[in-house]
């Protein structure tokens, strides 16, 4: 059974992941099988959980319930692992290490890894079911679409596929692997939420902005990318998705400028 999620806490970064931490360990199966085990390895942990607060502080900019807002922030960070644990695999990247420890199939071997992954797509369409009931406006079924979607070929999927053949550029790999998830949290953050055309398309466009400032940071700081310029420049253009939203909208300015910092650092 599963345990109810807990809602937003505060505006505080430290509690909010702590609320974070909280809502994966409750969903999370409990039981001792392989794939159990594997599922909780590959979500628990040192995380930054970047996606899921970026769900936070859309939902609390944009007046959606709490719950339902917790609820698909769970959600995107479960669909996130997942696409971890293929991309780790030997016949994808290859990554023996991700987050400081042995990947999924080194600790589990492939064919767990497999399932694990698998199994939290599963949880996460599951989970974002059970809360159809929070929010009557439709817009849970219609981002259960969207968070299923993340995993087309135009999406997660293609960009892995594209990365692999290595026939497009970084940045049309990018735009596929790795923003998909960052717009879509930005879309689980108005959940149930009453905006104007405007401001929903201020934040589709900060969620992608955002994405692409993110791996071009990680790209810099990994000796990918010679100057800190192209990434500077990318996350100039994210801060000015912002300009007509107040000071509510803070707490993604503080995102950006944690990324900001990390480029120079």
């Amino acid at each position: 059974m599963l345990a109810a999620t807990p809602a937003l806490v505060s505006r505080n970064a430290r509690s909010d992941k702590r609320a974070v931490e909280a809502a994966l360990r409750a969903v999370l199966p409990v039981d001792s099988s392989q794939v159990a085990r594997a599922m909780g390895y590959s979500v628990l942990g040192e995380a930054g959980r970047v996606r899921p607060l970026l769900v936070v502080n859309t939902g609390r900019l944009c007046g959606a319930p709490p719950s339902a807002v917790m609820r698909c922030a769970v959600a995107v960070e479960l669909i996130h692992s997942a696409s971890l644990i293929v991309d780790d695999l030997p016949c994808m990247d290859n990554d023996p290490v991700r987050r400081g420890k042995p990947s999924v199939h080194i600790a589990f071997g492939e064919a767990t890894a497999i399932l694990a992954a698998h199994s939290l797509v599963a949880l996460s369409a599951k989970h974002v079911a059970l809360g159809f009931e929070e929010v009557h406006d439709g817009s849970m079924l219609r981002f259960q679409c969207k968070l299923l979607g993340a995993l087309d070929p135009s999406s997660l999927t293609g960009g892995q596929e594209m990365d692999l053949a290595k026939s497009g550029s970084r940045a049309e790999i990018n735009e596929k692997k790795t923003t998909p998830l960052f717009r879509l949290a930005v879309e689980a953050g108005m959940i149930g939420s009453r905006l104007d055309a405007g401001a929903i398309f201020a934040l589709r466009q900060f969620g992608r902005e955002f994405g692409a400032s993110f791996q071009l940071v990680d790209d810099y700081l990994d000796g990918e990318l010679d100057s800190p310029v192209i990434p500077a420049q990318q996350l100039g253009a994210t801060w000015k998705t912002l300009a007509g939203f107040g000071a509510e909208a803070d707490p993604l300015r503080d995102m950006v400028e944690d990324l900001h910092e990390r480029l120079r650092s």
